[in-house]
């Protein structure tokens, strides 16, 4: 069985990458180690640990893992932008509302795959305000916040990127119903509201 062993430095974890399924004694036995299923990355993991590399040893005796060099295959280099430019620390915002206009700012996490990105909601700040019924905000990056747009409020949400279809070459995502348009951290949007 082909199999492919990756220590991810980033989060001290091994990484099982088969070439095909596993049999079922595998995956039951992957369980009882305590490795679980990554659905993103097609792929078992379980911490950097030693009694984890002694189990990896008792699956596969003839991979060579030793506590310095963790395991002898490369580590994956993560994506560093997708398809249509988006880098991870990039900005989307949202500008909805009926008898007022609201703001909502999120923050790409992650890259998944070409297409594909994590997205949390971040804060935002008002930099100007104009007799407290409109004004500027702006986005406040890195500053995570619960929001009303993210189901997985710890893991961020995932969604896919396109491009616009109006022909200016702008790319969005598809939040609820809302469609959010990348931006400069930098960028104002106006605001308002009724008193």
């Amino acid at each position: 069985m082909s199999v492919q062993i990756i220590a991810n430095k980033e989060y001290n974890g091994l990484e099982l990458y088969f070439a095909a399924k596993p049999d079922q004694k595998i995956i039951v036995r992957l369980k009882s180690a305590y490795f679980r299923w990554h659905k993103v990355k097609k792929c078992w993991f379980a911490k950097n640990t030693e009694p984890n590399q002694a189990f990896i040893k008792s699956l596969f005796p003839a991979t060579d893992i030793s506590a310095e060099t963790a395991v002898p295959v490369a580590v994956k280099e993560k994506v560093k932008s997708n398809k249509y430019g988006v880098n991870i620390g990039d900005i989307f915002y949202i500008s909805w509302g009926y008898d007022q206009t609201n703001v909502n700012f999120f923050q790409v996490i992650e890259l998944v795959g070409n297409v594909s990105v994590r997205i949390k909601e971040i804060s935002d700040e008002h930099v100007q305000s104009n007799c407290n019924m409109s004004g500027y905000v702006k986005a406040v990056k890195d500053k995570f916040i619960g929001g009303i747009f993210i189901k997985d409020k710890d893991n961020g949400d995932l969604k896919k990127v396109q491009l616009s279809s109006w022909g200016d070459d702008s790319v969005y995502i598809k939040i609820s119903d809302y469609y959010a348009h990348l931006t400069s951290e930098d960028k104002t949007h106006f605001t308002s509201s009724w008193a």
